[in-house]
């Protein structure tokens, strides 16, 4: 896992200095949750799910798809989900 944590740590950091579109780096930002999540590490995913600002309310816009089923897993493991 370290080296997945690694390569999408050199992403971030490669759309920071080019200024890549928001919606590249919230995926990035759902990969990262992913990683945490697989590591147990809720605390931290909370706080990337809130700086993402995603919430479950309405449809999912389509470039956005994958930020909900990570939001989804992370209301699952926080034992929140309905």
């Amino acid at each position: 896992m370290a080296g997945a944590e690694a390569t999408i740590h050199s992403m971030e950091e490669i759309a920071e200095r080019f200024h890549v579109p928001p919606w590249i780096a919230n995926q990035l930002a759902a990969w990262q949750a992913r990683m945490w999540l697989a590591q147990g590490k809720l605390d931290a995913v909370s706080e990337l799910a809130e700086a993402c600002e995603l919430e479950l309310a309405g449809d999912a816009p389509y470039l956005r798809e994958l930020e909900h089923v990570v939001l989804g897993r992370i209301l699952i493991a926080q034992g929140r989900l309905e």
